[in-house]
């Protein structure tokens, strides 16, 4: 991890030249995002209900050899993390607590509260329900596994 941000760094210094400051479109522009990242960010596109930006992300990241189980698996973590988020903070339990309990960085639980809000729990476990679904639709053949995938990523920017 720190060899990688080292890299980056060493980037966007030579990028930045004599300029005395790095400048977050220099970043955004240099720096590559990592599958968790893409991920978060589709699960926010579904979130907000932004099908077309979140089927154009799955395509550039089919492009780069992305396979959509991968995403599949990400996205039932994200899922999963925010319902048990959410349940655990209407027990009582604090960002840090539930961090411990889940095994989580503090920070992704915070995330993950934050975007489990725009959910009721009926939606958090249909969401569920249907990634397991498609899962098990991919992995037993039932059908094309993009066809299966797209057809989970417009059920999920319904909910």
């Amino acid at each position: 991890m720190w060899a990688t941000l080292t890299r980056e760094l060493d980037k966007l210094m030579l990028y930045a030249g004599d300029h005395p400051t790095i400048e977050l479109e220099d970043v955004n522009l240099l720096v590559p995002r990592t599958l968790e990242d893409n991920v978060f960010q589709l699960t926010d596109y579904l979130m907000k209900r932004q099908l077309e930006p979140a089927i154009r992300l799955i395509r550039d990241l089919e492009k780069q050899g992305q396979e959509v189980l991968a995403l599949l698996g990400l996205m039932a973590r994200q899922y999963r993390m925010m319902l048990l988020s959410k349940r655990l903070a209407e027990q009582g339990y604090g960002e840090r607590q539930i961090a411990s309990k889940v095994g989580a960085h503090p920070y992704a639980i915070k995330l993950a509260l934050q975007a489990g809000k725009r959910f009721t729990f009926a939606q958090l476990e249909q969401a569920l329900v249907a990634i397991t679904t498609t899962d098990e639709g991919m992995k037993t053949g039932r059908g094309d596994k993009r066809i299966l995938f797209d057809a989970l990523i417009v059920r999920l920017a319904t909910l």
